[in-house]
């Protein structure tokens, strides 16, 4: 059985443009960013699916929304992003800071009592194979999830045996994300939604 698991990242949030660090941080999104997924809900084909899941942040629940209405996601901690725990909402003065950051927690060495990077990459994986045996149980084939770009770059790597190094690399625009493709609940590729 061939499966399609469609995941977008949410539009860019009020920590995005501050350059705050923002995992579990509740933090909106901007009117740029409202702005930018109304634009691209008119010019980006997002493929219909049998289910929707979102993450329980209102940056991702306000993009799924803009994105996706009138369906109706099932909101799950499930799809939630890095928990940076006391680092929430720390400023990240460079690219080269978060560079620097992430070339350290892609080793699971903590600047604080962050969550690691193996237990995203648990939890991740646990998620969306959770999401794959909902389809199947339900005996469909696809499914869309709004969430974060933390988890789904963790996603990638450990799903399609990328270098941890290769975690910045990964592009996650807001607003948009991957296609997942599946066969017989095993990965077999991924390609960018592209507007």
């Amino acid at each position: 059985m061939i499966q399609k698991l469609v995941f977008i990242r949410h539009g860019q949030s009020r920590a995005n443009a501050e350059h705050l660090l923002s995992g579990h941080m509740d933090t909106p999104l901007t009117e740029e960013g409202r702005k930018e997924l109304e634009k691209l809900r008119r010019t980006v084909s997002y493929p219909e699916t049998d289910l929707y899941f979102c993450s329980p942040l209102s940056r991702a629940r306000d993009t799924f929304s803009i994105l996706l209405s009138p369906h109706i996601p099932v909101v799950s901690d499930e799809y939630i992003e890095i928990n940076f725990a006391s680092l929430e909402g720390s400023f990240v003065e460079s690219p080269e800071a978060s560079r620097r950051y992430f070339r350290d927690w892609v080793h699971d060495r903590r600047l604080a009592d962050e969550e690691t990077y193996s237990e995203v990459a648990s939890r991740s994986v646990k998620a969306m194979n959770h999401t794959l045996d909902i389809l199947k149980e339900k005996g469909l084939s696809s499914a869309t999830i709004v969430s974060h770009s933390g988890f789904l770059r963790v996603y990638i790597i450990e799903t399609f045996s990328l270098e941890r190094e290769s975690f910045l690399e990964i592009e996650a625009p807001n607003g948009l994300g991957y296609i997942f493709t599946y066969e017989d609940g095993k990965p077999v590729s991924y390609s960018p939604i592209v507007s």
